[in-house]
């Protein structure tokens, strides 16, 4: 399994319009649905522009095959959430924990975040357990906190404080 994490750029772009049209991904994460390569041009460059206060992530293997990053990176208060996303068709073979565990390391280490989080739709136990796997905790459920694809959803929130992180080497990370 050779697989590499990069910068986003804009060529990444149609392919990330691709996976969020996904119903394995759209319906278990609240992204906009249906997106635009329109939109998701003018998101991209809004960001290279004028946005420090998050950063995108591909992560190849061969091709393009998902999306990670770091938002509302909040620099007084070290902490940031994040989010990740894989080709359905790449799940479950690793891929995932490397990525997280790169990103995870990648917060700590290069931003010096104190806390990393993220919020999962409280009925996708899929991502709730693989976030616990890796090592982050659930810190609660927010009831009704969202309304996604018609109807009101419970959102539970994971969390990882630097203390708490054993990071790896950079030599066990992926290419940059």
């Amino acid at each position: 399994m050779k697989m590499t994490i990069r910068k986003l750029t804009s060529k990444d772009l149609p392919k990330r319009v691709e996976l969020m049209a996904d119903p394995a991904i759209y319906t278990q994460m609240p992204v906009p649905h249906p997106v635009s390569l329109e939109e998701t041009k003018t998101w991209f460059n809004n960001l290279n522009d004028h946005d420090d206060s998050r950063v995108d992530f591909t992560i190849i293997e061969e091709r393009v095959i998902g999306f990670c990053g770091l938002g509302n990176i909040n620099y007084k208060s070290k902490n940031a959430n994040f989010y990740i996303f894989l080709d359905p068709q790449h799940t479950g073979r690793g891929y995932g924990s490397k990525s997280m565990k790169w990103l995870l390391n990648y917060g700590f280490s290069i931003y010096s975040l104190n806390k990393i989080y993220c919020y999962t739709i409280a009925s996708n136990l899929k991502a709730n357990n693989f976030y616990e796997n890796i090592g982050l905790k659930k810190e609660g459920c927010l009831k009704e906190h969202l309304f996604h694809l018609g109807s009101f959803v419970d959102r539970n929130c994971y969390g990882l404080l630097r203390s708490e992180w054993k990071g790896f080497e950079w030599s066990e990370c992926l290419s940059f």
